[in-house]
């Protein structure tokens, strides 16, 4: 190695703290469980028009509220173009470069190229695409933000991952987990539990992740184990719901934090932890920016994809468009929810429509938005006559929006929906 070369790792060394994964098992295997979650996306994504240069072409991108014009950076392009599965081998190949770097030990540059790897997922989630920042993905980045970049990785590791689970109970903290009408509106309903038994098994999920998650912390085992059981459990129920793509993401990397390796780490309060008590201050305040915004989240969704927001409510909806074309003719399109996932929100709608009144000949859209969430009546959330003429604020109420309750008529009921894979019925005015 080179002496211009040792100086460069002696400075990467300091700045992202190696020391700590050099010295910690606990953080290696982290590292590993951050490239497991990494390999899980990129396989996703390998195939998925989401950035691609026809998704931009036909108006299909789904941009950040705050970068409605994503697609300016698309570069690649999904088969018959070879562009898109190509830069993805060339990501696998990093990966292993990592896994080799990590056997070796060599704990600088296998940070490097999981830095490249976590970069890649960074930028396409919050600059080039809305619609692939899942919030399975969540786990990755902050967690792995803490891994790769902050000093007492272990420390606000394990903190992070214990507010992720508050912040989540939070986002239950509303009539369709306390009353468990999101589960009882669906067809199959709660996993294995009745329909009389959903509130309180739901009551139970909202303590545990509010309360029960910081005995995760514990210095006494016994409290720790039995915090480690419960969640242990309720990673597995869950999948019975939701697959295995959150399980493997979250469970993974919450076995190693607070499974056999698990020791008690007291918090730090000290100038080097400054900034990692600020990351888990920005944690706190990106969940309840929703709560600024005028109305309900879970009705209007303004703001609600910066936080944590998965199962927070069991929405259905109906949009209707009928587009005007510069050589005078009219197009309807209607899209309807297909299952309890569809977030239904009318930003998305809105900026298809923005799109082709932009790009694609059209001079005028009508529109009608209908939104019914965890069984209630459907309201007509938006009705204009011209979608064109409309704008979209990223982080405040958009008066166009109406908000039940305040301004938004109720057109009709519900029958229940599945939760994936099929489509639900809407029962107009019966």
């Amino acid at each position: 190695m080179s002496s211009f070369e040792e100086k460069i790792v002696r400075r990467y060394r300091k700045i992202f703290s190696i020391e700590e994964i050099e010295q910690q098992p606990i953080l290696q295997w982290a590292l590993g469980a951050l490239l497991l979650g990494l390999f899980i996306t990129f396989y996703g994504w390998i195939n998925s028009s989401a950035i691609s240069l026809s998704s931009a072409e036909n108006a299909t991108a789904t941009c950040w509220p705050y970068f409605q014009h994503c697609e300016s950076l698309f570069f690649l392009e999904t088969l018959p173009s070879y562009s898109q599965t190509t830069f993805y081998g060339l990501l696998f190949g990093i990966m292993l470069m990592a896994i080799y770097f990590m056997w070796r030990r060599q704990w600088v540059y296998a940070h490097m190229n999981i830095l490249a790897l976590f970069a890649w997922k960074f930028f396409v989630m919050f600059a080039l695409s809305a619609s692939l920042a899942a919030n399975f993905d969540y786990y990755d980045i902050i967690i792995g933000a803490i891994l790769l970049f902050f000093p007492y990785k272990e420390v606000f590791a394990k903190i992070a991952f214990v507010v992720l689970y508050f912040l989540a109970g939070t986002v239950k903290i509303h009539e369709g987990w306390i009353a468990a009408s999101y589960f009882t509106s669906l067809v199959a309903g709660m996993p294995w539990v009745s329909n009389a038994l959903a509130p309180f098994a739901a009551n139970i999920v909202i303590g545990a992740e509010i309360v029960g998650a910081w005995f995760l912390l514990s210095r006494r085992p016994s409290l720790q184990r039995a915090a480690l059981a419960f969640f242990i459990f309720f990673h597995l129920y869950s999948a019975a719901l939701v697959g295995y793509r959150y399980p493997t993401t979250t469970l993974t990397m919450f076995l190693v934090l607070f499974g056999p390796l698990y020791r008690y780490t007291a918090p730090r309060f000290d100038r080097r932890s400054i900034a990692g008590w600020i990351f888990i201050m920005l944690l706190f305040f990106l969940q309840f920016l929703p709560k600024f915004v005028h109305g309900d989240q879970k009705w209007t969704l303004e703001a609600n994809q910066y936080g944590l927001n998965m199962f927070e409510a069991n929405h259905q909806c109906r949009s209707e468009i009928l587009y005007d074309t510069d050589d005078g003719k009219q197009i309807p399109e209607i899209y309807e929810s297909r299952r309890a996932l569809d977030r239904c929100n009318p930003y998305r709608q809105w900026l298809r429509i923005h799109k082709y009144c932009e790009y694609g000949g059209v001079r005028k859209a009508r529109w009608t938005f209908d939104h019914s969430i965890n069984g209630h009546p459907f309201y007509r959330i938006v009705d204009v006559i011209d979608a064109c003429a409309l704008t979209y604020k990223s982080l405040s109420h958009n008066p166009w929006i109406l908000i039940p309750g305040e301004n938004a008529p109720a057109i009709g009921r519900p029958l229940k929906d599945p939760y994936d894979n099929s489509r639900y019925i809407y029962d107009l005015g019966r």
